[in-house]
């Protein structure tokens, strides 16, 4: 017989007449019949305007503490369901800021926003940095969290900074099916450890040096390597890229040196809200540098990521500026994943693509998934330019109009 409703002060494997760890579907149903009522109540202080939205809170609410709970089995002794009572309204609001992340279009003032309500309900976040110091060996990043994390302000300042670089990660790729939140020893809510460790040591090796006194960029022994293979591949048909590609990384290294003191005498406006290497590569992008070399390579020709033969208008051929045109006005209208994956794949005038393992490795991603997203937005930016040709009364071969994710790069012949 299962205890009356209201024992509070029972553990939880009284209360759950538990006798081993439930399964995932167990747990739900478990949640759902001694705490559905109480979070939904508390999605319902939320004053949601969408019915929709207000469900699908509920639903996110119940697996993620579902999650919390399982994953606290060894410790169910000393959980009572008045402590677990207790904590739900912090949970639908965490789980709230959660939702509110994929989609929202990304600037500076709204990352900051949504990261410092982030900062307000996980609140054990800071906590993580103490991680590295289980680690048997002295390693930088332990040295680092000794050396500038021990103090309250720099690890909030540094979990702040590594929040925003994981909020603006979700806007477009999403949370996907996983659970997010965990708790610290002192029940306090966190993220989970996978989602923030990369970000976490980056952050504190560019505070280290931007807003303390160490002089040693680390986070570059780690990026070097991934900024050289990028200026490799872009520089493929040039005989001395490794070299180039060292005097252009270290370009950029002295004038984001010069640049040290201006950070940090204005910490609320210099943020990196992404991995240090996709901030570096833009910084390269911009580089006059790779652009005089790059024009060296091309002999000041453009590589188009398809064939102007593909285009005509009333038996007459369409140039190659207004094709580029029709490419950059589109390339606009693409959602940020796709937008991101064109500014890495191709320069500015879309010539020498990058290939899919140079990027992967950039990204951090396999080759396999690189190419999967190369296929939607390929057949993304395809319709678009298909829309927008049509506008200008540009007529497209069939042979191209109905090619199937292929890459832009490398068209099927047009037919005769």
């Amino acid at each position: 017989m299962k205890l009356p409703w209201n024992s509070s002060s029972k553990n939880l494997i009284q209360l759950f007449q538990a006798t081993e760890k439930p399964t995932v579907n167990q747990m739900v149903s478990l949640i759902s019949e001694f705490f559905g009522k109480a979070v939904s109540g508390e999605v319902r202080q939320m004053g949601i305007d969408s019915r929709d939205h207000e469900l699908l809170l509920y639903r996110e609410t119940m697996t993620e503490l579902a999650a919390l709970l399982r994953n606290q089995y060894h410790l169910w002794e000393n959980w009572t369901r008045k402590e677990v009572d207790r904590r739900i309204p912090d949970i639908v609001t965490a789980t709230d800021w959660k939702l509110r992340i994929p989609g929202y279009r990304y600037s500076r003032e709204e990352t900051g926003t949504l990261g410092k309500q982030g900062m307000a309900i996980i609140r054990a976040l800071p906590e993580s940095l103490s991680v590295c110091l289980k680690d048997r060996k002295e390693t930088v990043r332990k040295t680092l969290v000794r050396k500038y994390a021990t103090k309250t302000e720099d690890a909030q300042a540094v979990s702040e900074r590594t929040l925003r670089c994981v909020i603006t990660l979700k806007r477009h790729q999403g949370w996907g099916k996983n659970t997010i939140f965990t708790w610290s020893k002192d029940r306090e809510l966190n993220l989970k450890y996978t989602l923030v460790e990369t970000y976490l040591y980056e952050q504190l090796a560019l505070y280290s040096f931007v807003f303390k006194e160490d002089n040693r960029a680390v986070f570059m022994e780690d990026i070097r390597y991934k900024l050289k293979q990028y200026l490799i591949n872009k520089l493929s048909s040039h005989h001395q890229r490794a070299e180039i590609a060292e005097e252009i990384i270290q370009e950029i290294l002295i004038s984001f040196f010069d640049k040290k003191a201006g950070y940090a005498a204005h910490p609320e406006k210099f943020y990196v809200d992404t991995r240090l290497h996709t901030y570096f590569i833009k910084l390269i992008k911009d580089s006059r540098k790779l652009r005089k070399y790059q024009g060296e390579v091309d002999d000041n020709t453009e590589d188009l990521p398809f064939d102007e033969q593909f285009f005509s208008r009333q038996g007459h051929e369409v140039s190659a500026s207004e094709i580029m045109e029709i490419l950059h006005q589109c390339r606009l209208l693409l959602d940020d994943s796709c937008r991101e994956f064109f500014e890495l794949r191709y320069s500015e005038n879309f010539a020498e693509p990058l290939n899919y393992e140079a990027m992967a490795d950039i990204l951090d991603q396999t080759p396999k998934k690189v190419e999967k997203l190369a296929g939607k937005c390929n057949e993304t930016l395809k319709t678009s330019i298909i829309e927008k040709s049509i506008e200008k009364g540009i007529v497209l071969k069939k042979s191209w109009t109905t090619t199937k994710k292929k890459d832009l790069s490398a068209p099927q012949e047009p037919e005769n």
